[in-house]
């Protein structure tokens, strides 16, 4: 099933734009003056195991990756790889979107989002880079629920 088929299934309604091609947040800043909601910044992390994660913030926050390894209980995080990024959510680098986990068919991927983010309109890839799509924070979460995915607000 593809990212639409579950949007319609489960009723998220959702706005879209199409645009050039956008690989930092820099050219994304550009495209949100023509969408409603909250840019994001979306890190694909991976800790000394076999887990990965995607740490879903507000564009502007920093992201504090010993602090959150400390919440998760981990020894530390790290990046992943582009190769891994390819494996587990057939993504290329710069696209890193929560709503990838749809590629994700052996869970591996735990999303992590922001409290911040919470009652928002959030910015997302569709699961390519030269989209944009608003989507309500509840509605990501139902996506996330609806892969059978774990999910911490943090």
């Amino acid at each position: 099933m593809n990212l639409y088929e579950i949007l319609s299934k489960l009723e998220i309604t959702y706005y879209e734009i199409e645009h050039e091609a956008v690989y930092t947040i820099e050219e994304a800043n550009q495209i949100e003056s023509k969408i409603d909601g909250v840019g994001s910044k979306n890190l694909f992390l991976k800790d000394k195991g076999s887990n990965y994660y995607i740490y879903v913030l507000r564009e502007d926050k920093r992201a504090d990756l010993k602090k959150l390894a400390k919440f998760l209980n981990v020894s530390k995080l790290s990046f992943g790889k582009d190769e891994e990024l390819k494996r587990v959510l057939d993504l290329d680098k710069g696209g890193v979107t929560p709503l990838a986990i749809i590629n994700d068919k052996e869970n591996k991927v735990t999303v992590i989002i922001d409290k911040d983010l919470d009652g928002k309109k959030v910015l997302h890839h569709p699961n390519v880079i030269n989209k944009t799509m608003s989507l309500e924070h509840n509605d990501l979460i139902k996506i996330i629920e609806y892969t059978k995915h774990k999910y911490i607000i943090y």
